[in-house]
């Protein structure tokens, strides 16, 4: 008999490779983006930044699509000091920026917060984010008397579609990829859910009390890896 293959959904696109490597473990890897981002600079924004590039400064990101939104107004490298999350981010930050430009990075939002406090760096610190960026990072530095200036430099997108079957397990990879998919979907009990850090985790367990599975360190091929091989495990035991 034909072994019976099972189903992961992810909710953003994870690449050919672990795609490839899920059917090595006769598992179907699914690709579906429950949100779309896009640069979103106002014309007095980008002149301010523009500006600021010729400043040294303290820069946070929390996301590599804010560094990516900047991209193209910067000429030379800046004069910054970079505060950032780990893996995608920091590998864009240091592209973008340098390697010696980065003053700390951390895995979540609220440590990043953490280490910002614990350096203390002058004066103002700018936080590069998008339109949905979440309350932590600023709520917490602001609490602690900092002074922040936020620049919106990206806009997410909702695009949330109505699943067609029930899937072994379902990946989430940003708080916003979760409030898209909720909005037309739920979680079946049978299903596993895993989340590729505690913020997102956080934002699940807003819209089910089901358990959450944690990426063991950030990274988009960690957290899939991980699903394929609990899904894999328990299709064998």
């Amino acid at each position: 008999m034909k072994e019976t293959r099972a189903h992961i959904l992810a909710t953003r696109s994870v690449g050919e490779k672990l795609v490839r490597e899920a059917a090595d473990h006769n598992i179907v890897l699914e690709e579906m983006d429950f949100i779309q981002i896009k640069p979103s600079l106002a014309p007095q924004t980008e002149s301010a930044i523009r500006g600021l590039l010729s400043q040294p400064l303290t820069a946070v990101f929390t996301s590599a699509h804010a560094i990516r939104a900047l991209q193209s107004l910067i000429e030379k490298r800046p004069d910054w000091k970079i505060y950032c999350t780990a893996e995608g981010t920091r590998a864009l930050a240091e592209e973008v920026f340098g390697a010696g430009a980065i003053a700390a990075v951390a895995a979540d939002a609220s440590l990043l917060a953490d280490k910002i406090l614990e350096k203390a760096p002058e004066g103002p610190v700018h936080f590069f984010c998008g339109n949905k960026r979440r309350d932590t990072l600023p709520d917490k530095l602001r609490e602690s008397g900092w002074e922040l200036q936020e620049w919106e430099v990206y806009e997410t997108l909702f695009t949330p579609a109505a699943l067609s079957r029930i899937y072994e397990a379902v990946l989430f990879f940003s708080p916003s990829a979760v409030e898209s998919f909720f909005s037309r979907n739920r979680i079946y009990p049978q299903t596993r859910i895993f989340a590729i850090g505690d913020t997102t985790a956080g934002s699940l367990k807003q819209f089910t009390d089901q358990p959450v599975f944690t990426a063991s360190r950030p990274g988009k091929a960690q957290l899939v890896r991980q699903a394929i091989e609990l899904i894999h495990s328990s299709k064998t035991n």
